[in-house]
């Protein structure tokens, strides 16, 4: 038999504890009623809250995921719970440098497949998007909106703005001007009045002004 010195044993004997006492915290959570489940996520909203103030938040970032991570697994009925994906999400593309892409695009998946009729999915989206945006991710910009543009394509429907502006600042920045010149024409003649519509404008503009250039 193999023996193990005593602190490798405690070591050991400290991890199934608490193994078994996460267990037994999921199970009390899960039979808690809809109510209950709010009142809790609450209190740990407010642990977050004073968490935030004791320090430097980059010294923090670790607690602060691992409390919002506690909310989504032990409440999952609770109202504040669908928050704690979005704060969740800005924690990794806002705090983290660099973004932590993977872990935000984790975030957005799990969220689709446990809400997926929820509203606030649009702005887990748009707040994905425009990290790509900010950070010139160009590829993953490109790829995150290309199956909406493909039905928005089939259908001759342009629903979003956001889709097809997203879709075309892409191109642009991977110096597809022809494909990104067809999309900002669709922003301007469909969502004029939008500030996408105005920025539009101007991108084509450039584009122009790129043609030119290069013609003479």
């Amino acid at each position: 038999m193999k023996k193990y010195p005593v602190f490798a044993l405690l070591y050991l004997l400290s991890i199934s504890l608490l193994s078994v006492q996460s267990a037994l915290a999921a199970e009390d959570t899960a039979a808690m009623s809809v109510e209950e489940q709010d009142r809790e996520a609450f209190k740990a909203f407010e642990r977050i809250l004073a968490l935030t103030g004791e320090g430097e938040r980059t010294g923090i970032l670790p607690q602060l995921e691992a409390a919002y991570k506690d909310i989504i697994r032990r409440f999952p009925k609770a109202h504040l719970t669908q928050e704690s994906y979005l704060k969740l999400m800005l924690l990794y593309l806002t705090d983290f440098t660099p973004p932590a892409f993977a872990k935000a695009e984790g975030v957005r998946e799990e969220y689709v497949l446990k809400y997926p009729d929820s509203p606030m999915q649009g702005l887990l989206d748009r707040t994905l998007a425009e990290s790509y945006h900010k950070h010139e991710q160009w590829e993953k910009l490109l790829k995150f909106y290309t199956p909406s543009i493909r039905q928005s394509i089939e259908t001759g429907k342009f629903p979003r703005v956001l889709d097809i502006f997203m879709y075309a600042e892409a191109k642009f920045g991977l110096n597809d001007l022809a494909e990104a010149e067809k999309g900002y024409k669709i922003v301007v003649a469909d969502f004029a009045e939008t500030k996408e519509g105005s920025f539009a404008r101007k991108r084509l503009e450039e584009i122009q002004t790129k043609k030119t250039k290069k013609s003479t």
